[in-house]
């Protein structure tokens, strides 16, 4: 199943990718992704629903590379595209991305919408 899922991620790239701007701080570097999307509910503090506009996207390690060095998805960096910020964030267990395949051709970063570009 994980190497499926790998396989349809490298799929998406080569097909459907979006080229998206990741930036940290002020430095940036373009690159090809995948984008899903996945809304999330919670609560605030008055009991209201919240929901959050909130997108996994797939890209490949091999791309993250900034200032030449390889770099893995930290909470606070950026994604940018079609005039819109997505920003990372932590998800489940304290992590703001995973690999999407056991071979770790593909990283799944969590994020939220934030604001315009």
């Amino acid at each position: 199943m994980q190497k499926a899922a790998g396989m349809i991620a490298i799929s998406a790239k080569k097909t459907g990718g979006l080229c998206v701007v990741y930036r940290r701080g002020a430095t940036a570097v373009e690159v090809i992704a995948a984008k899903g999307r996945s809304d999330i509910e919670d609560e605030g503090v008055d009991l209201e629903s919240i929901t959050a506009n909130a997108a996994d996207w797939l890209i490949d390690p091999a791309d993250l590379v900034i200032d030449g060095s390889k770099i893995t998805p930290t909470r606070g960096d950026k994604i940018e595209w079609a005039g819109r910020t997505w920003e990372v964030v932590q998800r489940g267990e304290k992590t703001s991305w995973r690999y999407v395949d056991q071979g770790e051709k593909m990283f799944r970063i969590f994020t939220i919408e934030v604001n315009t570009v």
